[in-house]
């Protein structure tokens, strides 16, 4: 819950002071890492349908995992959603300006079978 809140302030934090980094576009993969290196191998699938977004566009993974944001006006960062079924702890990345393509390995996860909130 602590590191939640933490990664947020420094989203407003950011956002409040008006820092912005520009990219003309940033693209990238979200996939499957079955063998949990970190690395996209030639076996392992994009993931369709999971949200990207730069903190002002949101887009969708295309059927093999691609994205692409256009005219991206964000933050300095890109971050994804985690679609049911998988885990990653890098959930953002920062869009450095001599490498625009980012890439998101996702790894499968048991679904829970309860949730709660308080």
């Amino acid at each position: 819950m602590n590191k939640k809140l933490y990664v947020v302030s420094i989203f407003l934090l950011i956002t409040v002071s008006g820092w912005s980094l520009q990219a003309n576009k940033i693209y990238g993969v979200v996939y499957h890492d079955k063998n949990k290196n970190g690395e996209r191998d030639t076996n392992e699938p994009g993931i369709a349908g999971v949200a990207v977004s730069d903190q002002i566009q949101v887009v969708k993974t295309d059927v093999q995992g691609k994205y692409e944001i256009n005219n991206s006006k964000g933050f300095g960062f890109v971050m994804i959603s985690q679609p049911a079924g998988f885990y990653t702890t890098d959930w953002w990345q920062k869009i450095k300006p001599e490498n625009t393509s980012l890439d998101f390995a996702l790894v499968s996860t048991a679904n829970p079978t309860s949730f709660s909130f308080i």
